[in-house]
Formats: C-alpha cells, sequence, structure tokens
C-alpha cells in the first residue's frame, strides 16, 4: 500500500525502482484497431536498468535549449502561425 502524504495523495517518493518495461506501440485511436500492434512487458533486471538509464539521459538533454542546463522545464521557441495558409487549407478540404 502507498504511504499517503499531509494532504491525502501519495507521499513523496524518493526513490523509483522499475519492475516491468512496456515496449512497443500502444495508441488508444479508432483507426489503431485496423493496424497490427505490438507491445509486450520486460522484467529482465538488465533491460530495465538500461532503459532506465536511457530515458534519464534523453531527458537530461530533451528539454533544456543549453544542453549544460540541469532544467527539467521546457525552454520552446516562439511559434509563427500561417493562419492565411491554414484558411486556405481549410477552405479547400475542409
Amino acid at each position: 500500500m502507498a504511504r499517503r502524504g499531509p494532504l491525502g495523495g501519495v507521499a513523496d517518493v524518493i526513490g523509483f525502482r522499475p519492475e516491468r518495461l512496456w515496449v512497443g506501440s500502444a495508441n488508444a485511436t479508432a483507426r489503431s484497431r485496423h493496424n497490427l500492434e505490438f507491445g509486450m512487458w520486460l522484467d529482465d533486471p538488465q533491460a530495465l536498468q538500461t532503459a532506465q538509464a536511457f530515458l534519464v539521459q534523453l531527458m537530461a538533454h530533451s528539454e533544456a535549449l543549453d544542453p549544460d542546463s540541469d532544467l527539467f522545464q521546457p525552454e520552446l521557441l516562439p511559434v509563427d502561425f500561417d493562419d492565411e495558409a491554414s484558411a486556405e487549407y481549410a477552405a479547400e478540404y475542409g
């Protein structure tokens, strides 16, 4: 049973020990029912350790624009939307 915090939710977790790893595709779109899907659970300790190390490295290098930053907050670039082109597309293809 999970420890409860002072507000009734799950208490802060200091460590994480993976027990299983999902490998594969699992989307819940209507179209996915017509496609071949693949998935399996792995519980091999070496696979879990390797996947966890990969995920931590991926998180460390994918969020901040500065590769030396240790922040896990996205630094997104501004987006320039082409409203005219979007309106033309919508008018043509509805």
